[in-house]
């Protein structure tokens, strides 16, 4: 994983705060916030590696990015969990596994930033 711990940090204050402020709903969407993070940075790491390619910062984040856009924005909440469970099980795949296991048939749109 990277040293990009600062929006994890950042959205684990966020769910403490939620919690305090509002309840128990705002913390579990912070906690899915991390969550998605987490994914996506492992995602794009593992992208990266089966690809044999070096990104630059800017591709990283680009990645990162448009995996978090979809799980968090496009994808519908009651999807979001489990495409990030299915993500997470996609990158500890072989490489020659790894594509073919990014599909998520339930709700396709959750991984659109798959390419």
């Amino acid at each position: 994983m990277r040293p990009m711990l600062y929006p994890a940090l950042a959205a684990l204050s966020a769910a403490a705060l939620a919690t305090a402020l509002t309840g128990c709903g705002a913390a579990e969407d912070a906690v899915e916030d991390v969550r998605s993070w987490e994914a996506c940075d492992d995602y794009c790491d593992r992208k990266f590696d089966c690809a044999d390619e070096t990104p630059t910062a800017e591709e990283d984040r680009a990645c990162t990015d448009a995996c978090i856009d979809d799980l968090d924005d496009v994808c519908d909440a009651e999807y979001r969990s489990e495409a990030i469970d299915t993500l997470n099980s996609c990158v500890e795949q072989s490489c020659g596994d790894f594509y073919a296991c990014l599909v998520f048939d339930t709700a396709p749109a959750c991984f659109g930033f798959v390419d």
